[in-house]
Parts: structure tokens; C-alpha cells; sequence
């Protein structure tokens, strides 16, 4: 009998260990996700400015980084020899 009841409290010790790290689980968890909008909205903001900015750049017609960048976006075609290397 005595046994049944001390195996009886290392179980609820345990579980007690084991909800304790639940709720901490889920405490980290609630922060992370109450973050989440402004986190969002930061990347949103910058990578809506670093288009804007790219966008504001002058075309510069002369830049082959520029026209090779603009020929695989638009292109469906496999790169040539020279566009790969």
C-alpha cells in the first residue's frame, strides 16, 4: 500500500514538473505571437522601402548587372552562356 502511494506522489510531482513547463511553454509562446504584428509590419515598411528606392533609381542603360538582372526576371527562356557565368 505504501508503495502504491509513493509511486502515486512521484507521478503527481511529475506531472506537476510537467505543466509548469507547459505553462511556461505557452506564456513564451503568447509573447512571441503578441510580437508578431509589429515584427510584420517592420519588414513590411523596410522591404516597401527598398522597393520604392530601387524604383527611384535612374535607368541606367550602360549598368550590365541591371539589364541582366531585368532579362531573367522577364524572360522564360534558360540563361545563355554568357548570362550564367
Amino acid at each position: 500500500m505504501y508503495d502504491m502511494i509513493s509511486d502515486l506522489n512521484e507521478r503527481g510531482e511529475d506531472m506537476e514538473k510537467r505543466i509548469a513547463l507547459l505553462e511556461t511553454k505557452l506564456e513564451t509562446l503568447l509573447g512571441n505571437l503578441q510580437a508578431l504584428p509589429g515584427l510584420i509590419s517592420q519588414v513590411i515598411t523596410q522591404q516597401h522601402r527598398d522597393f520604392l528606392q530601387v524604383q527611384l533609381q535612374p535607368y541606367d542603360k550602360h549598368s550590365p548587372e541591371r539589364s541582366v538582372s531585368r532579362r531573367r526576371s522577364s524572360s522564360t527562356a534558360p540563361p545563355t552562356s554568357s548570362e550564367s557565368s
